[in-house]
């Protein structure tokens, strides 16, 4: 190789040729750039590796996050309860944003319950402190409430806050003064009174209410089982079941209320100890403007047995009153029997007078005061008197229509 084609920059710089020498002056540093790879091609600076010391233990939760941010920073990985009520991500990061969630549950058909509240507020603790959040609930279902336990629902009037005990009632009946049966009826509360057809009570199991998952699905609420027919009290005089056994019904007007844990109602009827009238049972109530009609009383004296002597008269009279509030007392008469008419005594009949006299009438009209007649004169087998056998008497009748004999 000739000199001119050297490539050792110290040949080169001892050229005679000013030319040259004053072109290397100028080039210095662009030669520099040309020369070989070997001398002077430029080599990135490495940055320097701390020598290895001894640590701690490797922070296993830490590498974990490390792990799932690389991994999720591309899709959030969800998690749904096997009810299908919940969605866990497992992991917000400080890159989130509400729409990657809301793209992480379209891309699973989950389509209810989405927690927008919580999830930002995951991102924003996820920002502050630059760490991913972990096992984040981002949709929430709704379950389904299951139905309430049966219970037994009372019609009663506003001013009743409880079912009446029926005793007090029931041992009016064995009031015979009608003055005491007022102060017994004036010491009482309010009465719960009905009309027959009247609803008295039901059998209620509060619904429950249907729920839904997080896919949309609907979740049907769980039946209660029915108690058995023991839990519930019986339907006692004047009550009938209704509705296959749901409901309570009034067959009759009257009182409503427990008696032997039974429903029932009681006739308004009075009758005292001879049976010979019956009356109508005057307690403070509610719903005296839907009083019964003539009919529906008449029912109610019949299953309370009163058959006979009922006074109809007496009977719309007792509504009237009723219906523009001028009923007073306690009691009503609405039936009378007919009392028995008792035979004659047996007595002689005398054929002489034989009572003593005040004195013997004179034909002037006078009293002669010396014939008293104290000690009266018959002649020799005249006849004194006659014996006349009794007559047979006649027989009465009571309202429940049985004889009453005289």
């Amino acid at each position: 190789m000739s000199p001119a084609h050297s490539s050792d920059p110290d040949r080169l710089s001892k050229m005679d040729d000013p030319e040259i020498n004053r072109f290397l002056a100028e080039n210095e540093t662009d030669l520099d750039s040309v020369r070989t790879p070997e001398t002077h091609v430029p080599v990135e600076q490495a940055e320097p590796v701390a020598p290895k010391e001894e640590t701690s233990k490797p922070d296993i939760a830490f590498q974990q996050n490390v792990e799932i941010e690389a991994q999720s920073r591309k899709t959030i990985e969800l998690k749904v309860s096997d009810d299908g009520l919940q969605v866990q991500a497992k992991g917000i990061f400080p890159e989130t944003q509400i729409k990657d969630v809301q793209a992480a549950l379209d891309n699973q058909n989950i389509v209810a319950g989405l927690l927008v509240k919580e999830v930002q507020t995951a991102i924003q603790k996820a920002q502050n402190t630059g760490k991913p959040v972990l096992d984040v609930v981002v949709c929430k279902g709704m379950p389904a409430k299951p139905a309430g336990s049966p219970q037994l629902v009372y019609h009663l009037p506003k001013d009743l806050t409880s079912v009446p005990n029926l005793q007090k009632i029931k041992g009016f009946q064995n009031i015979s003064d009608p003055d005491v049966l007022q102060e017994a009826v004036d010491c009482m509360g309010m009465a719960w009174w009905v009309n027959a057809g009247e609803i008295l009570a039901e059998k209620s199991t509060p619904p429950g209410i249907a729920g839904i998952d997080v896919y949309g699905n609907l979740l049907p609420p769980s039946e209660t089982e029915s108690l058995p027919s023991s839990h519930w009290p019986d339907a006692g005089f004047g009550v009938e079941w209704i509705e296959n056994n749901t409901h309570y019904a009034a067959q009759i007007c009257g009182y409503a209320g427990l008696l032997d844990n039974q429903l029932t109602v009681l006739p308004a009827v009075w009758v005292p100890s001879d049976a010979m009238s019956a009356f109508f049972l005057h307690l403070p109530h509610q719903n005296e403007s839907v009083f019964p009609n003539i009919d529906t009383l008449t029912n109610m004296l019949i299953r309370a047995g009163v058959v006979y002597g009922v006074i109809k008269k007496a009977l719309n009279t007792l509504i009237a009153k009723v219906h523009t509030g001028a009923l007073e007392g306690v009691l009503f008469l609405v039936a009378k029997g007919k009392q028995p008419e008792m035979p004659p005594n047996a007595q002689p009949t005398f054929h002489f007078v034989h009572e003593p006299q005040i004195g013997a009438l004179q034909a002037d009209g006078s009293i002669n005061f010396k014939e008293q007649n104290r000690f009266p004169s018959v002649r020799k087998d005249a006849l004194l008197a006659e014996y006349c056998p009794p007559e047979a008497g006649i027989s009465g009748t009571n309202i429940y229509g049985q004889t009453v004999a005289p």
